[in-house]
């Protein structure tokens, strides 16, 4: 146990740096961010997707349209693509 924890401490870097830096891999492998949408904007709505979708304000449900419409036609230039931390849906 203890030839553990020294090589746990000697270790180059956390496990929570090891899980920020794969959250950051998958988010950008998953491809939405490409579109320019967020990790809610899913195309599969539940029922509770759809009662949350009913209760965004008229503003955040037209971006969210737009971004949808837009992402069927086009994937973005690099400079558009949605950054990790840009991404209010993440916990």
């Amino acid at each position: 146990m203890k030839n553990w924890l020294l090589w746990q401490a000697d270790c180059c870097c956390s496990i929570k740096q090891v899980a920020g830096w794969f959250s950051k891999w998958y988010y950008n492998a998953a491809g939405f961010n490409k579109l320019g949408s967020v990790r809610d904007d899913t195309p599969y709505e539940t029922e509770g997707v759809q009662e949350a979708v009913r209760r965004l304000p008229e503003d955040l449900y037209n971006d969210r349209m737009f971004q949808i419409k837009k992402a069927l036609v086009q994937i973005l230039s690099k400079e558009q693509w949605t950054e990790y931390e840009e991404d209010k849906s993440l916990p």
